[in-house]
């Protein structure tokens, strides 16, 4: 059955959300430890109405005329003509339908929709709606939407719709940028596109600004609508006067719904090469464990090592990941160790770990229940100044708390402690002894690997409440025992220190006063 009303068409211009699929690498990890999963993006309705379907063909235009016998007539619509089949919609100023082949030819300002996954446009199109394949000259188009919203947008010289969800592209250009010239594209001779698969590149070039940079004789964009996807990132490069070119390059790879892992190369023409490796994991939609690593062999390339030219190669590992156990604890680790401050200032990318001096690495257990806390840490912090490396270790540390609570003999007072064992040592590394004693007075401080350190600290508050103000009274005594001290020389000896005193608290604060205006 055929139906053919008179309308105009109605558009649906290409709505691009701009995203890039290659080198944002898939966010796995919380913005904070308390952040739930979000469910994927919703597409944008586009606003058209399937019809037609089965044996039923629809055509929409200004004009029509009809030529041949019934079962093979010609059938031309102009004006606005628009031919629909279920999820299937060309749009052109002119459209010439075959009735015997089921072939239709669309002339200028040719639009060919596959729902809201695809669409294709061009100056001329042909497309048999029984078969659905057809192919389209000076094309544009774009993939499906995946859900963290990318899509791919492309030109080609020819398009031709080889299956239902494949299309074979002649010199082709790809990207996810929506600028006239994109920040970054592919071009090929040839591509073959699978919706909701990906894009397959022969004999491609990448290119930066429209320009060419790397001939590849093979390349692969996902576009799938899950979010992670493994394959090749899109290189970056990059320029410093100290490591001359930069060209990094990287491998992403999934490992199941709940982690992936980055292999990352580096080529620095001044200097020599980096590699690393980020691996991410995901226990619950809370906790997380990110960690890697990152080795640089300098003085390969440019100058190579004398006085002027130090060799300031290194590597660096770091950790960092949150999990809530079941039973109440939580663990936090945060670890970053570098091989030298030369290395991380000369080979890092942030700016905060190139100007800071202090390098901290620590792991903790926490759990609360009832008025208690139990803390339990492991700490170790580096700070670089001139002439010093200062390291200092908590290892290990134990804290337990008592939150204020009623007292059962006295219902007024309120009863608390704070207490903690820890080993702890401090050591003054020093380059030029001479001149550390010249500038402070003293020998560096170099103290046992695991000095003790243990302390008490009692308290009890005792509230009073008046209509004019309230006072709370708190007596407390402390106690903390050192392992080790200094002597006169300011060395650290063997002989143990009690520290013990007593304190008495008075908090007193007046009755607040407040007045609202409102104006009339």
């Amino acid at each position: 059955m055929f139906v053919f009303p008179i309308n105009g068409q109605q558009t649906n211009p290409v709505d691009k959300q701009v995203a890039n699929p290659l080198t944002d690498t898939p966010n796995v990890n919380p913005i904070a430890p308390e952040q739930e999963i979000k469910a994927p993006k919703k597409k944008t309705d586009s606003g058209y109405t399937q019809e037609g379907g089965d044996d039923e063909f629809v055509i929409y235009s200004l004009k029509e005329t009809i030529e041949g016998e019934e079962g093979k007539r010609v059938i031309t619509r102009t004006g606005n003509a628009e031919a629909r089949y279920g999820i299937y919609r060309l749009q052109a100023d002119k459209i010439t339908y075959y009735e015997e082949s089921g072939r239709l030819v669309a002339e200028g300002s040719v639009v060919f929709d596959q729902g809201d996954d695809q669409r294709l446009t061009g100056s001329r199109g042909e497309f048999n709606y029984r078969t659905k394949l057809g192919f389209f000259v000076d094309s544009t188009g774009f993939t499906n939407q995946t859900n963290d919203g990318t899509i791919i947008y492309f030109t080609a010289d020819r398009v031709e719709r080889t299956g239902l969800n494949e299309v074979f592209v002649e010199n082709g250009k790809f990207t996810a940028c929506e600028e006239n010239i994109p920040k970054w594209s592919f071009t090929a001779d040839e591509a073959t596109i699978k919706n909701d698969d990906r894009i397959k590149l022969k004999n491609a070039k990448f290119r930066i600004k429209d320009i060419p940079v790397i001939p590849l004789p093979y390349a692969s964009i996902p576009i799938k609508k899950r979010d992670r996807s493994s394959g090749f990132l899109t290189p970056t490069f990059g320029f410093s006067g100290n490591k001359g070119l930069r060209l990094s390059t990287a491998y992403y790879k999934t490992l199941g719904r709940s982690a992936d892992v980055t292999f990352r190369g580096d080529l620095y023409s001044g200097r020599g090469v980096g590699y690393g490796l980020d691996l991410r994991t995901r226990a619950n939609s809370r906790s997380y464990l990110n960690l890697g690593f990152y080795i640089v062999k300098d003085r390969i390339f440019g100058a190579k090592i004398d006085r002027d030219h130090p060799d300031q190669g290194g590597s660096s590992i770091y950790a960092d990941g949150v999990h809530y156990f079941s039973n109440g604890f939580t663990a936090v680790a945060d670890v970053k160790l570098t091989s030298s401050l030369d290395f991380r200032q000369v080979f890092s990318d942030g700016i905060q770990q190139i100007i800071s001096p202090i390098e901290v690495s620590q792991v903790f257990v926490n759990k609360n229940w009832n008025n208690y806390t139990l803390n339990l840490l492991a700490r170790s912090q580096e700070i670089s100044i001139p002439n010093v490396l200062l390291k200092t270790r908590n290892l290990p540390s134990v804290n337990f708390d008592k939150r204020p609570s009623p007292l059962s003999f006295f219902k007024q007072g309120y009863f608390s402690f704070k207490t903690s064992l820890e080993g702890v040592s401090r050591r003054e590394n020093v380059s030029n002894l001479d001149l550390y004693r010249q500038v402070s007075g003293n020998e560096p401080v170099v103290t046992p690997a695991l000095g003790q350190r243990f302390d008490i600290f009692p308290q009890i508050s005792v509230p009073f409440n008046t209509k004019y103000f309230s006072v709370t009274a708190t007596a407390g005594a402390r106690v903390t025992y050192y392992s080790n001290s200094f002597n006169d020389m300011r060395q650290v000896v063997g002989r143990d220190v009690i520290r013990k005193y007593g304190e008495l608290e008075l908090d007193f604060r007046p009755v607040a006063l407040a007045k609202n205006y409102f104006k009339e």
